[in-house]
């Protein structure tokens, strides 16, 4: 799967939790208070919904999940080693 296609499933989920006035592709989203530890539950659980992945502990960290950008890094890792989490 593309990165841009991914980078826009994100987006139109984050888009439907939250406001998005000026939420970019690079917006961190910890920093700039976008997305809250609740939020971020509910984000990995659209991932592993959305593109038939389970992530593992060592794939829900703060630097896989701090952008849209990062969260397609991730989403194209997985999907390139056949979708299993690594514990």
């Amino acid at each position: 799967m593309e990165a841009q296609a991914i980078k826009e499933r994100i987006y139109q989920f984050l888009i439907q939790l939250k406001q998005a006035d000026g939420l970019q592709y690079d917006t961190e989203l910890f920093q700039s208070k976008y997305i809250t530890s609740l939020f971020a539950l509910q984000i990995v659980q659209f991932i592993e919904r959305e593109f038939h992945l389970k992530l593992g502990r060592r794939d829900i960290t703060e630097q896989n999940f701090h952008t849209i950008d990062a969260m397609a890094e991730l989403v194209q890792r997985r999907l390139g080693d056949g979708g299993e989490g690594n514990g």
